[in-house]
């Protein structure tokens, strides 16, 4: 993470997210304001913690409840009804998180249907342009961010 675009980030970008400071870890979470939130919804929300000690950013998934039961969280994809795949994620390290959301991130488009399993069932997932933008917004701005 270089000092311009963290200055960047902090100075432009900042203002659309919230922000958790830990004084103990010297670290900063972001959250981006327009994420998705509730309790019986099905989503995958990213938060962006920065490291002023390491000088590092890293990404993490936050399941919404109904998947933090979920050991690892499969997600299926098809797009224009020929293309499709799977990805799945576990939760680990920052690498893992970084990976999935590296994959995840250039299948987000509107021609795009995803569907996570819970309990056996497959449920959509990334429906609504909301948190289809949500996840975008992020990524992108850690994506500018490490660069």
């Amino acid at each position: 993470m270089t000092d311009s675009n963290y200055l960047y980030f902090k100075n432009v970008r900042r203002l659309h997210y919230e922000i958790d400071k830990n004084p103990a870890t010297k670290l900063e979470i972001y959250r981006l304001d327009k994420r998705l939130k509730g309790e019986n919804l099905i989503f995958v929300n990213l938060s962006i913690i920065v490291s002023r000690i390491r000088n590092k950013a890293y990404i993490y998934i936050e399941p919404a409840d109904k998947l933090k039961s979920v050991t690892t969280v499969e997600i299926s994809w098809q797009k224009n009804g020929s293309e499709q795949g799977m990805l799945s994620f576990q939760q680990g390290d920052r690498m893992s998180h970084h990976r999935f959301v590296c994959e995840l991130y250039p299948l987000i488009d509107e021609k795009t249907e995803f569907k996570v399993k819970i309990a056996g069932k497959w449920l959509p997932i990334l429906v609504s342009d909301k948190e289809r933008q949500a996840f975008k917004t992020t990524t992108e701005d850690y994506l500018q961010l490490i660069k």
